[in-house]
């Protein structure tokens, strides 16, 4: 499992991306507290973000901006750790990945 967190102006740990191998292809998940309302707990933000790399359920609303660009700067690393490891659809979606492409093309 690789990890990267996300940190506020403080350098205070607010949230964290994972990338994880499930069902033979890489899955993404991610969690963030809200700041002014919360402190973050490492264990359960790993906890919450392996719970929705595993599951199988469509993203509802649009991801913040600072967890895609951590999503894609973390599925960089996991392509490079997971040698010849399919990129699941999942992983797709919640970069936006996909988006472009449709975009670009």
């Amino acid at each position: 499992m690789l990890t990267s967190y996300l940190r506020d102006k403080s350098n205070n740990p607010i949230g964290v991306v994972v990338a994880v191998k499930h069902n033979d292809e890489i899955r993404l998940g991610w969690s963030k507290c809200h700041s002014l309302l919360e402190r973050f707990n490492r264990q359960k933000g790993i906890e919450i973000a392996l719970g929705r790399a595993k599951c199988n359920r469509p993203v509802k609303h649009p991801l913040p901006h600072d967890i895609r660009y951590a999503l894609v700067n973390l599925l960089q690393r996991a392509e490079k750790y997971y040698k010849n490891v399919p990129m699941s659809n999942q992983a797709f979606l919640l970069t936006g990945i996909a988006d472009s492409m449709t975009t670009l093309y």
